[in-house]
């Protein structure tokens, strides 16, 4: 848990962790008698708000601020015993939301980039458009319905009696008040929403939520969410005019369906922020005619790319408008950084480095496998930027050696890294079932012993146009079969990328 207090706390964070043995008696008869007798304690359901600015550059008004709530640690602790309860409920009666990846063990954004970006290039390599639609929730965490989230607890997931009771003591009578400048506003009630900054809001909200799964599947259309980020995707041959007309309408059915349920649930769609592309290859796009989709009264037309979950995805997937991206977020923090290097020494300066730029050249890097080798060198030359401010070298002189010294690896490796570690994961039941369904192993024919080494299928395919390669249901494979078995064996995800690091460093820069 983090060091962090809230102003209602009565002690320090630090100084509870400090003397946790004196405590944790305490604490855990208190987390005892609330789940017993089903209440949560009143003087825990307060929120403190403070507004901080979203960027420093930005104009001091109201919709630049974001509000922070802090809770007290207490009710923190009990949230968290609730949580492991809620979640061994579900896992126990599969009552999961398989197309949820948002605060859930072994899912993040970046394994559900990968789980779509998998299926796209798999659609594209069967010559096949994919229409993407990136819904955008307004206010979604604020406006829940709590009757109707406790009779969703209840009729749909079971939770009755005390546990219910509860559910339905946390979410009433809480307030919240605003502190500005050490003064605080008075305390008002809130009749809506979960509970922002809290621990089991979040998981509440994924629950609330998670109908709109089953809507999409009656319509024919795959649903993936993080959060309140909804992706809708539905692929069709574009040869037919009839059946691109039939797929807009699949769309806009599917879309309306769950624009019904989130008005019946207190929710609403944002049309205006709503995003529409057509992602094929080029020869197949010019094929389309499909211009824009219908929301209510709103026309959504297909735009050339679209963010989604802080991927620039364009309408050919050559991430070319994404490394564009990743290269100027890099620039622009080795820039900052280049103004104060002479008050650091050389390991701060790797230090705010690796915080500051490596984690936008590594995000989402999984789903760059394959495309053109010039924009590969763009993101080479970003990182070999960051190693000559720490190593304070010319931009004249060869840089590999002192990249060497830093002990990092170069961009493809680095790609290689990021599929390969993804790869383990999934094969030691440590990635999302989406991630592990894309791989197999490979059954042995005969009894000889390469056969025991770990080795995966590489699904077959016959199309030369490369889309499949970048696929992470093929180059995930086929990285992973090129990799000596002791690397493959370890036995622990730090043994492993230990292991990876020593192997990938020694095949680049021998």
């Amino acid at each position: 848990m983090q060091n962090k207090s809230c102003k209602l706390d009565p002690l320090p964070f630090w100084l509870m962790k400090e003397c946790m043995d004196q405590f944790l008696p305490i604490i855990t008869e208190i987390i005892n008698v609330s789940l017993q007798l089903g209440e949560m304690p009143t003087s825990l359901k307060h929120a403190q708000i403070k507004p901080l600015l979203k960027k420093l550059s930005l104009e001091l008004i109201k919709k630049n601020y974001r509000p922070v709530s802090n809770l007290q640690f207490l009710g923190k602790a009990i949230e968290s015993a609730v949580i492991l309860q809620y979640n061994e409920h579900l896992s126990k009666h599969n009552l999961h939301d398989n197309k949820q990846s948002a605060y859930k063990k072994f899912h993040s954004s970046e394994t559900l980039l990968m789980k779509i970006h998998n299926d796209i290039m798999s659609c594209m390599n069967k010559g096949e458009i994919v229409m993407l639609v990136l819904l955008d929730l307004s206010a979604a965490f604020d406006t829940i319905d709590h009757g109707i989230l406790l009779r969703r607890l209840e009729n749909v997931y079971g939770i009755k009696d005390t546990a219910l009771n509860w559910f339905r003591s946390y979410m009433s009578n809480r307030t919240q008040s605003v502190i500005i400048n050490n003064t605080e506003s008075e305390r008002k009630l809130l009749n809506y929403g979960v509970p922002q900054g809290s621990k089991l809001g979040p998981i509440l909200f994924n629950s609330y939520i998670a109908p709109v799964s089953k809507i999409a599947e009656a319509n024919g259309i795959i649903d993936e969410k993080y959060a309140d980020d909804h992706q809708l995707i539905l692929s069709f041959k574009p040869k037919e005019s009839k059946d691109q007309q039939a797929a807009s309408k699949k769309m806009e059915k599917c879309i309306e369906d769950i624009r019904n349920f989130l008005q019946n649930n207190k929710l609403s769609n944002n049309g205006e922020k709503t995003e529409f592309l057509l992602i094929g290859s080029p020869l197949l796009l010019k094929q389309v005619q499909i211009t824009s989709i219908d929301i209510d009264d709103t026309t959504i037309r297909a735009v050339d790319s679209a963010s989604n979950l802080g991927i620039l995805l364009d309408n050919q997937m050559t991430l070319e408008k994404q490394v564009k991206k990743m290269c100027k977020s890099a620039y622009y923090n080795i820039k900052n950084i280049s103004k104060i290097r002479n008050c650091l020494n050389k390991e701060d300066a790797k230090t705010a480095v690796n915080a500051l730029v490596t984690p936008h050249l590594d995000y989402g890097n999984g789903l760059l496998m394959g495309i053109k080798k010039s924009l590969i060198n763009k993101l080479q030359v970003a990182q070999n930027s960051a190693v000559r401010l720490i190593e304070r070298v010319g931009k004249h002189e060869h840089i590999s050696e002192y990249r060497k010294r830093l002990h990092w690896l170069p961009i493809p490796a680095r790609i290689e890294f990021k599929l390969l570690s993804t790869t383990w994961k999934a094969l030691n039941k440590q990635a999302p079932s989406y991630i592990t369904n894309l791989l197999n192993k490979r059954i042995p024919v005969m009894n000889l012993r390469i056969t025991n080494k770990l080795i995966l299928d590489i699904p077959e395919n016959n199309r030369t146009n490369g889309y499949a390669d970048r696929a992470f249901s093929r180059s995930a494979p086929s990285l992973w079969n090129k990799l000596p078995y002791e690397v493959k064996m370890a036995d622990t995800l730090s043994k492993f990328k230990k292991g990876l690091k020593t192997y990938l460093f020694n095949k680049c820069y021998d």
